[in-house]
């Protein structure tokens, strides 16, 4: 992706958010689903969904200022999705 093109789907994201107007899409395509042991396709495809661009630098941006939002609230033995700290720093605790 050139920095043009990069550059533009951010400012269209964030255009997005500014207004409440995004949608977390997925591309959706289908791969054979073959038999596990012999590696045969059975004819049969399976169903995969992958978030576009555009999706993962809104659900990013909405992440990181959920966490912005909610960090100082949280206490400092609370472990989940928090940054530097994880089921390891848990299990350290403990």
């Amino acid at each position: 992706m050139s920095d043009k093109a990069a550059l533009d789907l951010l400012k269209s994201c964030m255009n997005q958010c500014r207004k409440w107007d995004f949608k977390l899409t997925l591309k959706r395509f289908y791969l054979d689903k073959g038999m596990e042991k012999e590696g045969i396709p059975n004819g049969k495809l399976r169903p995969i969904g992958a978030p576009t661009y555009e999706s993962r630098v809104i659900s990013k941006s909405l992440n990181n200022l959920i966490y912005l939002l909610f960090a100082d609230k949280m206490l400092s033995f609370q472990h989940g999705y928090r940054k530097g700290k994880g089921t390891h720093t848990a299990l350290m605790k403990v």
